[in-house]
């Protein structure tokens, strides 16, 4: 038996990815902002790029506005660990009797 995946079979696999893990083949489309799955035929936009939104389309943060995000998401999560730290520790005062 071949282990050659034939073109339909490999479309298969590539339109289950977009349905089960919302995994999706980008490419940009001629507007500003846009996107299009070449496997499945949806259609996505970034916020951060086009205030308008196209009709069907679904909101998804484009790669540079996506790393963006990420940035901000790790240093909000530092910034909490910091606090969660300070408050953990017990506060010493000096010269007063414990």
């Amino acid at each position: 038996m071949s282990k050659r995946v034939t073109s339909a079979a490999r479309y298969m696999l590539a339109l289950n990815d977009c349905r089960v893990f919302d995994r999706h083949q980008w490419h940009a489309t001629f507007v500003v902002g846009q996107y299009l799955c070449t496997t499945c035929g949806a259609s996505f936009y970034c916020p951060g790029c086009t205030l308008s939104i196209p009709k069907n389309a679904r909101a998804r943060l484009c790669p540079e506005h996506h790393a963006e995000q990420e940035a901000r998401d790790e240093q909000a999560r530092r910034h909490r660990h910091e606090q969660q730290q300070q408050s953990s520790q017990p506060s010493i005062q000096k010269g007063v009797p414990s």
